[in-house]
């Protein structure tokens, strides 16, 4: 990832290298059902929801948006993880973002099958 100067008051890398290796930590926590009932994860649950419906909308019969959607997300978090720190866990191919090439194969062939 590189640094985007539109954004000087943020380190994106930084900001990206969190997201990464501490994003499911958020919720993989025993005061998960409190924290959501306080609203915590509105904002994870609105993206969720919008790219849901853009698949819905390309395919109306895809019973399960929601669940690709939230799968593709975390997974990519993961695979990137491992790519830096478990590399026998996933596929890094030189000269490629294996993690994004990956996840758009996964979401089409789940909705054009």
């Amino acid at each position: 990832m590189e640094q985007d100067s539109n954004f000087s008051h943020n380190d994106e890398v930084k900001l990206n290298r969190i997201i990464i290796s501490e994003s499911s930590k958020a919720y993989l926590n025993k005061h998960v059902d409190d924290e959501n009932k306080e609203g915590f994860f509105q904002d994870y649950k609105k993206l969720v929801g919008r790219i849901s419906s853009i698949i819905l909308e390309i395919n109306p019969d895809y019973k399960y948006p929601h669940m690709l959607v939230s799968t593709v997300i975390e997974g990519a978090h993961l695979q990137r993880c491992f790519a830096q720190h478990l590399p026998r866990l996933t596929d890094v191919v030189a000269g490629e973002d294996s993690a994004t090439e990956f996840s758009i194969q996964l979401v089409f062939t789940a909705i054009f099958k």
